[in-house]
């Protein structure tokens, strides 16, 4: 029931209002004009302007909802009209991202074990992603233009111990401290929050 009002939604141009319920638990209710569907690593997506259309005013906020966590949703009569691709490009907008969640990028580098080099020849995660030659060790630099947050977190952690990042410093530090045992009592950040689904 909620990917065909989504879907409908996309289709016609309705606005769409949900009651969703947010990662931290807490659920609230939202008016959406939807713009696109996205798929992600193990998700579909539903991303709009929030808030009932008003003429003349420019969308500016942008929500993604994971189609899994909308506990109710309405189509509403309501229609809307696209924005220009000047202001909604959906491309441009996840073309730094790894899966659904985007934002500013950043220049990362790592180092992969050569016993990968097999895979990385010939696969390719990401459109910005370079792979470089070899250094004294044998481990492979690679190097994306990517927003360092979501699932491209996970994506690190799941080389484990054959991928090293060496930039940015801060995303070099936070991969080290996930490989080490938790200490008694820690709880996971917000930042730690967008692996669980």
């Amino acid at each position: 029931m909620v990917f065909d009002r989504v879907l409908r939604g996309l289709v016609e141009l309705r606005v769409l209002t949900l009651r969703y319920q947010k990662r931290s638990g807490e659920t609230k209710d939202y008016t959406v004009r939807p713009y696109t569907l996205v798929l992600g690593d193990s998700e579909l997506a539903l991303t709009g302007a929030v808030g009932e259309p008003v003429a003349g005013h420019a969308d500016t906020a942008i929500r993604t909802f994971a189609l899994h966590r909308i506990e109710e949703i309405t189509l509403e009569t309501v229609r809307f009209k696209m924005p220009p691709l000047g202001r909604w490009n959906p491309q441009r907008v996840y073309a730094d991202a790894w899966g659904l969640y985007a934002g500013e990028s950043e220049s990362v580098e790592v180092r992969i074990h050569p016993g990968y080099a097999p895979l990385l020849a010939d696969r390719t995660w990401h459109p910005s992603q370079e792979v470089g030659d070899p250094g004294p060790d044998g481990w492979l630099p690679m190097r994306f233009e990517v927003f360092p947050g979501g699932e491209f977190r996970t994506w690190l952690l799941g080389w484990g111990p054959w991928l090293r990042v060496t930039h940015p410093p801060d995303l070099a530090a936070w991969v080290q401290q996930m490989r080490r045992p938790l200490e008694s009592g820690a709880v996971p950040g917000e930042e730690d929050l967008f692996r669980i689904v």
